[in-house]
């Protein structure tokens, strides 16, 4: 499945060209990327630059567009790869429309020539309706806009006020991830996905491998919080929790059932099992991104004491 805007970018403005940077380039496009920065400034470049080493973050695939004439640096966009052959795009701020299209060349030129990624993405912030354009331009769909979501790690108070639950039903069983089990989580997440809300956009756009990659990349993988659900012995459904140490959070990656298992109130159920599993770690949230569309995803989490505190326009283009 390709995924095309239904407008290709423009060419960039006469006498420029779109080129991968270069070390004697690097720290002016790197300036371009800081959205403060005034043209000709190099020193945001340079810090950018140091932070992204100390942090390492890989800067070395990034294209812009070069005026012939000046040489002087136009719009960029970089490409950092990541888990499972993605890789997160960012970009410079276009200021006009004209940049705008200019930069949509450079963003389509950096997916045709990336190495080592097989699907791009960017999280935009909801009023960066330029930037966004100009991300279709460069061949991006816009997948969702993704509501973030935290609430506090329960206490074991909270937890025993629940009460013991109704049990999983007859013929489930849910257990966390064992050695040889990623061909379960493969299944289960596979389906998942049929008539699912949480971003179909996505769906079918990476081999199984990369999905399971990309989710077990995310912060600190544990097998402990990873779990599978069973139905007669067939996996149908998963919840994949990774803690963040370094921020105080566990990330809640993903949870989804089959429609074998829905409208049976397991999605609650198993929520609930998985918070209550984080009862007295070191992390003090629990955080999550749904896709604002998935209106009963929405309605799980709130029942369960969870609050959105910010929200970004997810994009997508296949490689």
């Amino acid at each position: 499945m390709a995924v095309r805007s239904k407008r290709r970018a423009v060419e960039v403005s006469v006498g420029a060209r779109v080129v991968r940077v270069d070390r004697g380039m690097r720290v002016e496009a790197a300036s371009r990327l800081v959205a403060h920065a005034m043209p000709g400034e190099r020193e945001p470049g340079r810090r950018l630059i140091a932070a992204a080493a100390e942090n390492q973050i890989n800067l070395e695939q990034m294209w812009a567009s070069v005026d012939g004439e000046t040489g002087r640096v136009g719009q960029v966009c970089v490409v950092v790869p990541g888990n499972g052959g993605t890789g997160v795009c960012f970009a410079s701020t276009p200021r006009s429309e004209e940049e705008a299209l200019e930069l949509g060349s450079v963003v389509d030129t950096a997916c045709r020539e990336v190495e080592g990624v097989r699907l791009a993405q960017i999280l935009l912030e909801p009023q960066e309706e330029r930037l966004a354009r100009a991300f279709e331009q460069g061949g991006f769909l816009r997948l969702a806009v993704l509501d973030s979501m935290r609430r506090s790690v329960p206490s074991q108070r909270e937890v025993a006020e629940w009460g013991p639950g109704a049990g999983w039903g007859e013929g489930v069983e849910v257990r966390s991830w064992r050695v040889g089990d990623d061909e379960a989580v493969g299944l289960a997440i596979e389906r998942s996905y049929e008539e699912t809300l949480d971003c179909p956009a996505l769906c079918g756009l990476r081999p199984m491998e990369d999905v399971i990659a990309s989710h077990r990349g995310t912060g600190v993988w544990d097998p402990s919080l990873w779990f599978i659900v069973f139905l007669d012995g067939a996996p149908e459904g998963v919840m994949l929790l990774n803690p963040s140490p370094g921020i105080g959070s566990v990330e809640l990656i993903y949870l989804g059932l089959s429609k074998r298992l829905r409208g049976r109130g397991l999605g609650e159920r198993l929520l609930r099992y998985g918070l209550a599993k984080l009862v007295g770690r070191e992390e003090q949230r629990v955080q999550c991104a749904v896709d604002r569309g998935n209106a009963p995803a929405l309605r799980l989490y709130e029942r369960l004491g969870f609050r959105v505190f910010e929200s970004r326009l997810a994009m997508v283009r296949k490689v």
